[in-house]
C-alpha cells in the first residue's frame, strides 16, 4: 500500500488544528474570559455616555440663548452610507448619533467639502507647509485674500475645529432651506 505523504501531512495538519481549536474556545469562552469581555464592554458603553453627556453639556453651557432643545449635526462619514464595507471595517459608526438621538435632535449632514472650504468666505483651503516643508494635515488656510479672515491676520485655523463649523453650517442650511450649500454640494463637483 502506498501512502501519499502530501494526504498524510494534511491529515496530521488536521488533526493538530482540530486540538488547538478546543484549546482556543476553551480560553477564549472560560468564564473569566466572558466575564472581562462582558465587563469591558459596560465601562466602554458607560465612557460613552459620559462622552456624549459631557458634549451636550458643554453645547448647552456654550449657548448664547437657553433654548428648550439642541439640533446636533453630525456628518455622514464613518456610518457605512454608500459603503460596501458596511460595518466591519468603518470608524465612527452610529453609537454617537445614537445617544444624543435620546436626548436632543440629531440631523444627519453630507460632509462633502467641509474639511477643505473656507466658513467665512466659502473658498477652498489648502493644508500649509511646516518649516521642514511637508504638509501639515491638522491645520487649513485660507487663500483667498478678499477673506475676512485672511485680511484679519487669522487665515489658518485647526482642520478639525474648521471642519465641524462647516459641518454645522452645511446641517443648518439644508435644515431651514431644504437644500445644499453650493461649496458643500456634491453635484456640482462631480
Amino acid at each position: 500500500m502506498k501512502i501519499n505523504f502530501f494526504t498524510l501531512t494534511q491529515f496530521f495538519f488536521q488533526q493538530s488544528k482540530k486540538a488547538e481549536r478546543s484549546l482556543l474556545r476553551q480560553f477564549y469562552w472560560s468564564a473569566r474570559a466572558v466575564k472581562q469581555k462582558r465587563t469591558a464592554e459596560l465601562f466602554s458603553r458607560k465612557a460613552k455616555d459620559r462622552i456624549a453627556a459631557s458634549e451636550r453639556a458643554y453645547i448647552q453651557d456654550q449657548s448664547q440663548c437657553k433654548l428648550p432643545f439642541v439640533v446636533f449635526c453630525i456628518g455622514n462619514a464613518g456610518m457605512g452610507i454608500g459603503s460596501q464595507i458596511k460595518g466591519f471595517n468603518r470608524r465612527g459608526g452610529r453609537w454617537i448619533q445614537k445617544l444624543h438621538g435620546r436626548y436632543a435632535i440629531v440631523a444627519i449632514t453630507n460632509e462633502f467639502r467641509t474639511s477643505q472650504t473656507c466658513v467665512f468666505c466659502y473658498g477652498q483651503v489648502i493644508r500649509p507647509l511646516n518649516s521642514v516643508g511637508k504638509k501639515n494635515n491638522g491645520s487649513s488656510r485660507c487663500m483667498n485674500p478678499k477673506c475676512i479672515s485672511f485680511m484679519q491676520g487669522r487665515a489658518i485655523r485647526g482642520r478639525d475645529a474648521q471642519a465641524s463649523v462647516a459641518i454645522a453650517i452645511a446641517g443648518t442650511s439644508a435644515l431651514i432651506t431644504k437644500k445644499t450649500m453650493e461649496p458643500f454640494n456634491p453635484s456640482l463637483y462631480t
